[in-house]
């Protein structure tokens, strides 16, 4: 099998998992919570930029780039699963529906715990490597 196929398809079934299991959470996240303020997709964006960068630390030099392993772990499961699109139409809906303060708290929750998630994720994978 060709390099450029394998990695496609690693990609490919990566996004396929990270995909249905976002889907799952949201069904089972919209089962229990009734609130409209999009904690389910704050939490998939923010435990998916963990998981990222744990990855991502945890592979290090071991895996290069374009490794079928590395490229179904991180552009597949992990993009699949974490999703910018939905948290904008999320925000912009919040907005629409007039709750702005609503609006801001998400895009400061969202960008300010996706990144502290990124910090714990590479620093735990650095604790775990060494």
């Amino acid at each position: 099998m060709s390099e450029p196929l394998l990695a496609s398809l690693a990609v490919g079934f990566g996004a396929f998992a990270g995909a249905n299991i976002r889907y799952v959470i949201g069904l089972l996240w919209a089962r229990y919570v009734t609130h409209p303020f999009p904690a389910h997709t704050l939490f998939i964006n923010v435990s998916g930029s963990f998981l990222l960068a744990l990855i991502a630390g945890l592979l290090g030099e071991r895996y290069q780039t374009s490794h079928p392993f590395r490229l179904l772990l991180t552009v597949g499961f992990c993009g699949g699963f974490t999703t910018f699109s939905t948290f904008a139409l999320e925000t912009v809906n919040l907005m629409r529906a007039g709750d702005n303060g609503q609006a801001v708290l998400y895009i400061i929750a969202s960008v300010g715990l996706s990144m502290l998630a990124a910090v714990v994720g590479l620093w735990l994978a650095g604790r775990l490597v060494a």
